[in-house]
């Protein structure tokens, strides 16, 4: 658990001294090291091998201390150690102004919650988390050029609940890793999460994607690609829109589940979902799925269950209902629009 840590440590020290060798790196890492006491005699404490004064997390409980600590951070690098909540502040529809990016890199079990407060950034917003971080955002509203959400370690939550997260001119991306989670129900004004060019989520083994009344949009496409087995993606009186690129949910591991009720998709250049592994569950009850110039295609692997249910699927191309060797394909009283139609083959 240690070693993503001191590479995180080590990117920053040489980032902000570009000059230093190898070697100088992991000597200020190992000088630097601040004694804790208990269980872990020695405790890698990044703000004093960086030189900097990070906030308390104590601290950090308005919109306001928020800006100052990402503004005047070296790097625009501010780590939390301690659970946070910023419930105080500027609240939607106005918004904090960051004149800066910034980085909030959360420690192996922190959890960070912003509660009906709303922050725009003028640059990059990333969060960096470890084993256990949790992301919470209450009605609440955050804005950067471009999102970078990393919650990579083990057990992450990423709940965005009624609120709203936005790439104003890039891509929203979402990491989290093996057992993460990420919730996103309602939407704050137009919407939950949205980003100029392209949305893209990922996760590890029984990664868990839920959707409830939430509204994502993206200019240049939405991805959900998570190579883990047993991941579960459910969507229930949602709505994903992308203008101009594809929508695309690729699952290939084994049991994979994808269950989408009462919610519509539609993209300029095709609607996919794809569980390529065995025993893999796809099922759209009712769904409104318009593939634009592109196809519309929904299959599962071996042993697959793909079932369309009184859906309307539309393409400009093909639209397919499959399932792979030894599996079911069920299309009941959908409505289907395209010059090529393969239902269950």
């Amino acid at each position: 658990m240690a070693a993503p840590m001191v590479a995180g440590q080590a990117a920053l020290i040489r980032a902000l001294n570009p000059q230093q060798t190898t070697a100088q790196v992991v000597n200020q890492i190992i000088n630097t090291a601040a004694a804790i006491g208990g269980a872990v005699p020695r405790r890698i404490d990044v703000g004093v091998s960086v030189g900097v004064n990070l906030a308390s997390a104590a601290h950090i409980e308005t919109t306001g201390a928020l800006k100052q600590a990402c503004e005047t951070s070296p790097g625009n690098v501010v780590v939390l150690s301690h659970n946070t909540k910023i419930s105080n502040g500027q609240r939607p529809p106005a918004t904090e102004t960051v004149a800066t990016g910034c980085t909030l890199q959360l420690e192996p079990f922190v959890k960070v919650e912003m509660d009906q407060i709303a922050l725009t950034f003028n640059g990059p917003f990333t969060i960096i988390g470890s084993n256990k971080a949790n992301l919470i955002l209450v009605k609440s509203a955050l804005s950067a050029r471009v999102l970078n959400l990393n919650l990579g370690g083990g057990e992450s939550l990423l709940i965005i609940d009624e609120s709203k997260l936005q790439a104003t001119s890039g891509d929203a991306n979402i990491m989290l890793g093996a057992l993460g989670k990420i919730e996103i129900k309602k939407a704050l004004m137009d919407g939950s999460l949205a980003a100029s060019n392209e949305i893209m989520i990922a996760g590890g083994d029984k990664f868990s994607l839920h959707l409830s009344d939430a509204i994502l949009n993206a200019g240049s496409g939405i991805r959900v690609d998570v190579l883990g087995t047993e991941v579960a993606v459910k969507a229930n009186k949602s709505s994903l829109t992308t203008s101009n690129g594809g929508l695309n949910v690729n699952l290939p591991g084994n049991k994979g589940l994808v269950e989408m009720g009462s919610s519509s998709l539609s993209a300029g250049n095709g609607v996919k979902l794809m569980l390529g592994g065995s025993e893999a569950v796809l099922k759209l009850t009712p769904v409104t799925a318009d593939g634009g110039a592109g196809d519309v295609r929904l299959k599962t692997g071996a042993a697959g269950e793909t079932k369309a249910t009184e859906s309307r699927l539309t393409s400009a191309t093909l639209v397919r209902i499959a399932a792979g060797v030894g599996g079911k394909c069920e299309s009941l009283e959908n409505a289907i629009t395209a010059p090529v139609r393969q239902i269950c083959p």
